[in-house]
């Protein structure tokens, strides 16, 4: 067997080893982003095919559809990795008439090159029809006119360069211009302090420089050599880099419902205990006053009991929702379990503003909800407790605990007193 050919194939056989760890780690963890790495890993293995069938006794219109594959799969790849949405990110709509649109000149000049077609009227004709369908897409659709322009003046370029019969350095100008908006989009996307983002930023930062000096570093035998394993080098720092922002997810993501509810994503107890024992500490040194409200829902066990427990779920969902629309600045709301939840507020510092706070929020858990045809209304009683006040003669360590039994105590007061 062709030793080159043998040489080769630990690189042919990684890429489809990590797409198949990914694709065992999407069935164990389903709510693993792992649809875009997935699919632009696939591109990224296709593109790499090139150099392995070259090495192979094929017919010469074989080899111009795999090198076609190679170029179409590093665009598909970069605009896959474009597309990339976190799965706890606020979800941000992909225009696909807008992206296919865009994507097809790309695409056309990508297969131009990748047959070897070297007249210079299509490439010029798919750049100029690229350059209008961008920028009439992004008027239409109301998208960012400057980057519709920055991509129009990137498809002159390379009209330009092609006019000056440049075909490889038009056609690896794009690239790099891809990948260019890929990394851009990558750096809103993915996390700040990820370890994993700087991974993939950086490897795609080195792809995409590697389009512009490819070109000049193959007519040069002594770099030739160092460009090649550059080339591959990067593709694997890439996968490297999405398995780690994986990990960092799936970290996150279990850290996150150690912390929250399940039911309404509120903070729990846990973080409840966290943030007033801060809020405590800091009114402490500052010497102001802390307000905790302990809120008990009215009426919610009859429509648990009368609607069934799925109706209830969606009750205190709801009030949770509209609980949290009402906060302010230096206020929490945490769900204590069942239907009980608690407010501490930074901002009360009198009964007038204890007053407010609970008029506030009352007119949120009041509002009427409408469940399966019919008005369903629900109030709430509240309990209050206030630092330094109800914690004069309290242990320093039991200051939280102190004031939620006190306004617990005080809740039940105003029920029994009804």
């Amino acid at each position: 067997m062709n030793p080159e050919l043998l040489a080769k194939f630990p690189d042919a056989a990684a890429l489809p080893i990590l797409v198949a760890l990914l694709v065992l780690m999407r069935r164990r963890y389903p709510s693993l982003a792992t649809r875009n790495w997935l699919l632009a890993l696939t591109f990224i293995f296709i593109s790499q095919q090139d150099r392995f069938v070259s090495l192979l006794p094929v017919q010469h219109w074989l080899r111009l559809a795999v090198h076609t594959l190679l170029v179409v799969g590093q665009v598909l790849a970069a605009l896959t990795l474009a597309c990339y949405r976190r799965p706890n990110q606020k979800p941000e709509k992909i225009d696909l008439p807008f992206l296919i649109f865009n994507a097809i000149p790309l695409l056309v000049f990508s297969t131009l090159y990748g047959y070897y077609i070297f007249a210079i009227w299509p490439y010029m004709m798919t750049a100029g029809v690229g350059a209008v369908i961008l920028l009439s897409s992004s008027f239409w659709r109301k998208k960012s006119i400057p980057f519709a322009l920055v991509g129009s003046i990137c498809f002159g370029i390379a009209a330009a360069l092609v006019y000056g019969l440049h075909y490889r350095t038009a056609e690896y100008w794009l690239l790099f211009c891809v990948f260019a908006l890929a990394i851009i989009r990558l750096r809103n996307a993915l996390p700040n302090g990820s370890i994993g983002k700087y991974v993939i930023l950086t490897s795609l930062s080195v792809w995409s420089v590697s389009f512009l000096v490819h070109p000049w570093a193959v007519t040069m035998p002594m770099w030739t050599p160092f460009a090649n394993e550059l080339w591959d080098l990067q593709k694997f720092f890439l996968c490297i880099g999405m398995l780690l922002v994986l990990l960092e997810d799936q970290v996150a993501s279990t850290q996150w419902l150690a912390l929250h509810d399940q039911l309404t994503d509120l903070p729990n107890r846990r973080l409840l205990d966290d943030w007033l024992d801060d809020a405590i500490a800091t009114a402490r040194q500052t010497d102001e006053k802390l307000a905790v409200l302990l809120v008990d829902l009215d009426g919610f066990k009859a429509i648990n009991d009368s609607c069934g427990h799925a109706i209830g779920d969606y009750v205190l969902r709801e009030v949770a929702q509209r609980m949290q629309s009402k906060l302010e600045k230096q206020e929490m709301l945490a769900r204590l379990g069942g239907d009980e939840f608690v407010i501490v507020s930074q901002r009360a510092t009198s009964p007038e503003d204890i007053h407010r706070l609970e008029m506030r929020f009352q007119e949120a858990i009041r509002k009427p909800l409408q469940i399966q045809g019919q008005q369903l209304s629900i109030g709430g009683t509240f309990g209050t407790a206030t630092y330094p006040e109800d914690a004069l003669n309290c242990d320093p360590k039991r200051i939280a605990a102190t004031l939620l039994h006190i306004s617990d105590q005080r809740m039940y007061q105003r029920k029994t007193t009804r």
